[in-house]
């Protein structure tokens, strides 16, 4: 199962991507692409991208290993992959505190630590 990492989890990836990249308090690393498919029978032209084929978006977050902690997939790739963001669970859960509001918490251990 997929699951966005918490508590001691949480911290690991931080550090993780702290050391891969030296990026401080990065919990996730997210991209789209454009998955090639056959024209659906029904709403096939919705599924026609900038890139001149058929696509679904696949949309994902990796922590620092490479592991999938949130994937979407199957948008029409007509809409791109910001407006699977915007309407990303994802996106939902950082604009309402309930995700990284543990991770800021977290940095701010990490820095207290640090600086002792």
């Amino acid at each position: 199962m997929l699951a966005f990492p918490e508590g001691d989890d949480l911290l690991r990836v931080i550090h993780e991507f702290s050391g891969l990249c030296s990026l401080p308090c990065c919990a996730g690393a997210m991209d789209g692409t454009f998955m090639k498919i056959e024209k659906p029978c029904k709403w096939g032209d919705a599924y026609f991208c900038y890139k001149k084929h058929m696509a679904i978006i696949l949309f994902v977050c990796v922590d620092a290993r490479g592991r999938f902690t949130y994937v979407s997939a199957g948008g029409a790739g007509q809409v791109g992959d910001a407006a699977i963001w915007n309407r990303s669970a994802l996106k939902a859960q950082i604009e309402n505190g309930s995700w990284l509001a543990q991770a800021s918490m977290l940095c701010l251990q990490i820095r207290v630590i640090i600086l002792i």
